[in-house]
Parts: structure tokens; sequence; C-alpha cells
């Protein structure tokens, strides 16, 4: 640095150290910063909601130990992205990916539920039908004087052995998830949408209420301490500034003698 010099913020650097804090800037302030951070943060987003949906069918209240570690790896894979490069931007997208993945990997079963749920819908309107009929043949046979001796009896009462049949059927356990799905497919595409949206926003706090109050309420705190972690990994440093190169002598840094 006898001749010549660059300035990061107001410290002297000559060209060769000057280079890694150039990278480091260019990497986050330089251009494509914006998609390359979202890339990396919905990327670690759809892995957490697998590691969330993966958890939620061994054990439902390993939730809880999702929402931090879906918090830290959104804001590692963000961090990576912009070099640690400080920035408000940075953060809200780690914390809205951690909350979006929580949501997406909660409503995951139910998603699962909805072909089971399907399957449910169609048998109780096979057996809503088959009950209407049976309920005709019976009125049919009420207002007929002379019915024939066999048919409309036999066909009653094999209607009412498949009833019977159908109500004795067993059922599957009745999950919150399923119980989710079933509304859902009730519904038209569109209302299907709607409700899997509004479900992706409420259960990753709604969904530890189902626990109990006491383990609901540790889920909460590790909610938010996962959101913290997320926020503070990607809250960075100080913002640097390089110039250069300047002559000695010259430039933002006053000579010394």
């Amino acid at each position: 640095m006898r001749t010549y010099y660059y300035a990061l913020d107001e410290r002297p650097l000559c060209a060769r150290c000057q280079q890694p804090y150039a990278a480091r800037i260019e990497r986050g302030e330089g251009g494509g910063v914006m998609g390359r951070t979202l890339v990396y943060g919905v990327g670690a987003a759809l892995a957490g909601a697998v590691l969330t949906a993966l958890s939620l069918q061994i054990f439902g209240l390993l939730r809880m130990a999702c929402s931090i570690g879906v918090g830290y790896l959104v804001g590692t894979a963000i961090k990576k992205a912009n070099g640690g490069w400080p920035g408000r931007q940075f953060q809200l997208l780690a914390v809205v990916c951690t909350y979006l993945a929580l949501g997406l990997g909660s409503v995951a079963p139910t998603v699962m539920s909805l072909g089971q749920a399907r399957r449910e819908l169609r048998q109780a309107a096979a057996d809503s039908v088959a009950a209407a009929r049976a309920r005709a043949a019976a009125d049919t046979l009420d207002d007929d004087e002379d019915p024939p001796a066999a048919s409309p009896v036999a066909d009653v009462a094999n209607l009412a052995d498949s009833l019977e049949a159908a109500r004795s059927r067993p059922r599957p356990h009745r999950t919150p998830e399923l119980e989710n799905a079933t509304k859902i497919a009730a519904v038209g595409v569109f209302g299907m949408l709607v409700r899997l949206m509004v479900l992706m926003i409420t259960l990753p706090l709604l969904g530890l209420l189902q626990y109990g109050i006491y383990p609901a309420g540790v889920g909460v705190l590790a909610f938010m301490f996962g959101m913290k972690k997320a926020w503070d990994l990607t809250e960075g440093g100080v913002a640097l500034t390089l110039s250069g190169p300047h002559r000695v002598g010259e430039g933002p840094i006053a000579p010394m003698f």
C-alpha cells in the first residue's frame, strides 16, 4: 500500500486483502441476490415440510422439535445464500418460509387422508340410496292392496340386510386429519383449495391443542423459539462499504505521519 490502497469503511486494505470482502459484498448486494435467497429459502422450507410431515406420521408431538429444526434449516440456508449479509428482508423471508413449511407439513396428513375420506363419502352416499330404495319399496307395499307374492318382499328384505351390513361395517379410526379430509372432500375444487390454505395457516399453532393444554404450551414455546432462530440466523453482521483504489494520501482515509 505504498502507492494505492482500498478502504473498507475506515480500514485500509491492500489489493489482495480486499478480494474476499469484495466477493462477500457482491454476494450480499449484487444482482440476483433476492432470487438466489428465495430459491434457497423455499428449498429449505420444502425440506422442512417433508420433515414435519414424516414426524407427524411417526409421532404427533415431534412437531415441537420440527419447529426448531425447520427454523434452523431455513435460517442457515438463507444465510448461505446471501453470505450472511444483513437485511430485514432476509429475516422476514426466513420467518415466512419457516411458518409456511410448518403449515405445509402439518396439512400433509390431511391431504394423504383425502382418498380414504372420498371412499367413505361414496359409501355413505350408497348407503343413503339403499335406504331410500328400501323406504320406497316399503311405501309401495303399503299402498298396494294386492302385492305380488314374493318379489317386493324379498327385495325389501335384501335391502334391509345390506343396510344392516353397512351399519355393522367396521369404521376406521376418526383422526383429526381424517375429519378435516372428509370436510374438504365434500366441497368443490375451489372450496378444497381455500380450506387447505386455511388449514396450512392455522394448523402450526392450532394443531398443538389436540395434545392437551400443557403440551400445547410447550409446543407454542418451541414454535416461537423456532421462529426466533430463523430470525436471528439471518440477522447478519455489519454492512460493509468497500471503495478504491485510492492513492495514498488521498481518499477517505487521512494520511498519518
